[in-house]
């Protein structure tokens, strides 16, 4: 009977261990997860608008990913129900360079334009809520902010990066083929100053990219945020050293406007 004891006092104390241990790993996947706003991590079941996209999408991201940012995809369509009649023509979209641009409306003076930027996000989860991101508003225009988390945050190499673009273009001309693309490179900033050179190269084959493509455009947005020196201006920037400040949306604001007005 004591052997016995043993054994089952054993076995519990692995048990609990396992359990322990497993905990651990899920908070440090939950922890690894950037920029969540609208509510807590939490797995939700969804299906992709397409879903022959999903093989596409999981040579560039894994996609257990693309569910993290949903509770934000869901604020979208609350929010779009309830502007039915609500015209838009031009999509602003990408990570959060673009959500976190709070005086959109009122600095593309008089556009008629939406902020779908999302969470810190990916080229490929634009891909994946291509439906509500920017099919469901049937936009003359879409400005495109992305690629930096995918550097910085993802690790992912800059051909990888440079292909879901390419992707990304193909699948918002195959439902839009009238839909101009205008791709904002990516910007330096003081946080990220290491993956700098990579973002450049990475800017250099999109411009080329794009200047070959119908209904695209490459939109530069780096150089006003660099000295003379090759500095980056961090003036423009907020405290997390990542996203700009005020100022710095100015800078976008006059650059951009003046090619989508």
């Amino acid at each position: 009977m004591s052997k016995i004891i043993k054994y089952f006092s054993f076995f519990t104390l692995l048990s609990l261990l396992q359990i322990s241990c497993s905990g651990q790993v899920q908070d440090k996947k939950q922890k690894s997860i950037p920029e969540i706003e609208y509510s807590e991590y939490k797995s939700t079941q969804i299906s992709p608008v397409d879903n022959r996209n999903i093989k596409r999408i999981s040579k560039f991201i894994d996609t257990a990913l693309l569910k993290r940012y949903y509770s934000q995809i869901e604020f979208f369509i609350t929010e779009d129900s309830s502007h039915p009649l609500r015209q838009t023509d031009i999509v602003f979209s990408g990570s959060s360079s673009i959500r976190k641009w709070k005086t959109l409306q009122e600095d593309m003076k008089g556009l008629k334009v939406i902020n779908r930027g999302f969470g810190g996000s990916t080229v490929p989860e634009a891909i994946y809520y291509a439906d509500i991101l920017f099919f469901k508003h049937h936009p003359k225009k879409i400005v495109f902010y992305s690629g930096d988390n995918d550097i910085a945050f993802q690790r992912w190499d800059i051909n990888r990066v440079f292909e879901s673009y390419k992707y990304f273009c193909n699948v918002i001309h195959s439902q839009l083929p009238n839909t101009k693309i205008y791709i904002v490179s990516l910007k330096p900033s003081p946080a990220r100053k290491k993956y700098w050179e990579k973002m450049k190269v990475l800017n250099d084959s999109l411009r080329i990219y794009i200047h070959n493509q119908n209904l695209c455009e490459y939109i530069d947005v780096s150089n006003n945020l660099i000295d003379s020196s090759g500095n980056i201006k961090e003036e423009y920037f907020a405290k997390d050293g990542v996203h700009l400040n005020k100022e710095g949306y100015k800078i976008w604001a006059e650059i951009i406007y003046d090619k989508i007005k």
